[in-house]
């Protein structure tokens, strides 16, 4: 229930985000600056979190709450959220705490009924919600770089940061399907992340690569190189299983 309240606010904020505008008696409320490709982003979030509440995998329901963090802490850092804007997204903070407590009960309950799975298996499914989650987010911020970056050095960079995240996207699959070496696959392709989410990061700071205002690039580079990291050092407990 709490993801779908959380997924209805996302939609409620696309949507005003498209520039729609709800019409209370003789006031029309509205976001002073919509934007469409955050509403696209807000979208993509709504997505996950319903297929979080329809597929019975808690560890997706966790990642879709990650993903819902990151478009809030986005929402409430950008200069240009303010008004109705920001009062959606404080609203949506309470609901994001209560789900990501109740998702960690759950998940505590349900590896103490499973312990026999052993946890290799366990870390196993976190290092494929993680790569799936990362893959997701690099993707996006590829494509959102393509849109917006200058052209055409900025679409350039951006086109191998979209090819990137497929390839991170990809990783996930064959890890999930624990493919031969999938385990290597895992570890170059955030290798791979690291260096070239960091050195677009860079290129797009020091050149003006991409357009004044827009500062959640920033934000997504910094949690896609941490979340490779962490994939990276949980890897080898994953080995043999």
């Amino acid at each position: 229930m709490v993801a779908v309240l959380l997924a209805a606010l996302f939609l409620l904020s696309a949507s005003l985000n498209l520039g729609v505008l709800i019409q209370l008696g003789p006031v029309a409320l509205g976001f002073q600056v919509p934007s469409s490709s955050i509403a696209g982003f807000e979208i993509l979030i709504a997505i996950v979190l319903v297929a979080g509440v329809l597929i019975p995998n808690l560890y997706l329901l966790g990642a879709a709450y990650l993903l819902a963090a990151v478009g809030v802490i986005e929402g409430l850092l950008s200069p240009e959220v303010q008004g109705l804007a920001r009062t959606v997204h404080e609203v949506m903070i309470p609901l994001l705490v209560l789900g990501w407590v109740l998702t960690i009960l759950e998940i505590s309950a349900s590896h103490k009924a499973r312990a026999k799975l052993g946890q290799r298996q366990s870390m196993r499914t976190v290092i494929t919600v993680l790569q799936f989650f990362n893959g997701g987010l690099v993707t996006f911020g590829g494509a959102a770089y393509v849109i917006s970056g200058a052209r055409p050095f900025g679409t350039l960079i951006g086109a191998g940061h979209l090819t990137v995240g497929l390839i991170a996207l990809a990783a996930g699959y064959v890890f999930l399907r624990r493919a031969r070496r999938s385990e290597v696959f895992v570890v170059w392709a955030n290798v791979v992340t690291i260096a070239y989410s960091t050195i677009a990061e860079v290129l797009a700071e020091v050149y003006a690569l991409l357009p004044p205002g827009i500062n959640d690039a920033l934000i997504g580079t910094v949690i896609a190189v941490g979340v490779s990291v962490v994939i990276l050092y949980v890897v080898p407990s994953a080995k043999g299983c």
